[in-house]
């Protein structure tokens, strides 16, 4: 009997990176090879003078090949031996590099971005305005009277600038930044909602947004700014005719549609073309059809979901939980019960999840382990390098401009770091 030195798989050997690509030729390969053999193989192969210092990670069957070697992977996926492996390399992740840190006074909650522009919401009450060039504080707002949860940029209309702010003090504010003069002013009080407001969603086309919250309900608002507007409605001592400028107190705005439906805290909102989908605390990621109001259908779990993220170059969905998984589905499959797959390295709840905006693959998550994670969806068995670790749980992530990666948490830091993916 042959020992495993002499044992050889035929392979085939290719990568779509033009650079690092070596003649198409069937190659034998001692089984006993791992990941550190085929990097020698590859870099023997090579023409380039630095290929000594590069480092390659390989796919099979578009899957991170992570077995100790291939025989493994053979037997592990009952691959006849006589059968051609084809192998796609693919340059290793290099280390991220932090750009710079914005430090806040208290927790930060939530970041947005919007071209030069850093929206942060922290647990002292305040909406942050930063430079994203130079890191420099533009402006602090204070007009919650609790916590802020969620921030978001708003659609901007005749070079205003306006953003979205939702707080513990159970109301949503529609804001204006004026960039000239450096000055936040809160135009719209959203008010409706009976606890902690924790999550907000903005509508891709329309005037409009969604916010969850503490109280199980969702709820449809106009994100219009109206200078002009008078308070609407919530009962009659809120009844007034004054009218807004932005030197008096914000009008208020009452909701146009409640979803009824969450029997827990809703944590996380998004849209996907007109349906909206919301995370909760019951275990639930519904779906709904705000114009008929109804939850149309509901993938169901066994823990809480904190935080969901959609691809539309992968058509997945991304949930980050309380038991530690990212869990993968496809929101065109209506059957909850199947999970496309789960990703698992956190030692924490999962606060936050992203999709990369230009890459079907990637995929970042920030946990209350301290850590914010780079996945590569084609190995579920391990992120493929870690982001930048905070000295406290990591509260929210957010990915911008194919290679940027945010974070902020209760060490009180926004991390800004710069991305190397080799694409």
């Amino acid at each position: 009997m042959a020992d495993k030195e002499d044992v050889h798989v035929q392979a085939k050997l290719y990568t779509k990176l033009k650079k690092f690509q070596i003649q198409d030729t069937l190659l034998s390969i001692p089984s006993i090879s791992g990941t550190l053999e085929l990097n020698a193989l590859i870099k023997g192969l090579l023409l380039s003078e630095d290929s000594n210092i590069l480092e390659f990670d390989f796919l099979i069957n578009g899957e991170y090949f992570e077995a100790d070697s291939l025989a493994s992977y053979i037997s592990e996926k009952n691959i006849s031996t006589e059968s051609v492996i084809e192998i796609e390399y693919i340059l290793k992740q290099k280390e991220p590099k932090l750009e710079k840190s914005l430090l806040h006074n208290d927790w930060v909650s939530s970041i947005d971005v919007e071209n030069d522009l850093i929206i942060t919401g922290t647990y002292d009450s305040l909406v942050n305005i930063w430079s994203k060039k130079n890191g420099k504080l533009l402006c602090a707002a204070e007009s919650h009277s609790m916590a802020v949860k969620h921030v978001l940029w708003n659609k901007h209309e005749n070079n205003e600038i306006s953003f979205l702010s939702a707080s513990q003090d159970q109301s949503v504010l529609i804001w204006m930044y004026k960039r000239l003069e450096s000055k936040c002013f809160s135009i719209h009080s959203c008010r409706g909602h009976a606890g902690s407001v924790d999550c907000l969603a903005l509508h891709p086309r329309t005037h409009k947004f969604a916010s969850g919250s503490w109280d199980k309900m969702i709820k449809i608002w106009d994100s219009k700014i109206d200078l002009h507007a008078t308070n609407e409605d919530i009962d009659d001592s809120t009844k007034k005719s004054k009218k807004n400028s932005m030197d008096n107190a914000p009008t208020i705005r009452t909701p146009l549609i409640t979803l009824s439906g969450h029997k827990e805290p809703v944590s996380s909102l998004l849209w996907i073309d007109d349906k909206l989908v919301s995370a909760g605390w019951d275990h639930c990621i519904r779906f709904w059809d705000c114009e008929t109001a109804t939850n149309t259908f509901t993938f169901t779990g066994n823990k809480v979901y904190l935080s969901i993220s959609y691809s539309a170059s992968s058509h997945l969905l991304a949930s980050g939980s309380t038991d530690k998984y990212i869990r993968l589905w496809d929101p065109r499959v209506s059957d909850g019960t199947v999970v496309k797959s789960m990703l698992s390295s956190h030692n924490g709840w999962i606060s936050s999840v992203e999709w990369s905006p230009s890459n079907e693959h990637h995929l970042v998550s920030g946990s209350y382990d301290n850590s914010v994670k780079l996945w590569d969806i084609r190995s579920t068995k391990k992120s493929i390098t870690n982001v930048e670790s905070h000295q406290d749980k990591v509260m929210c992530v957010r990915w911008v401009e194919n290679d940027l990666v945010l974070s902020g948490g209760a060490d009180s830091q926004v991390h800004i770091t710069k991305l190397d993916l080799n694409e």
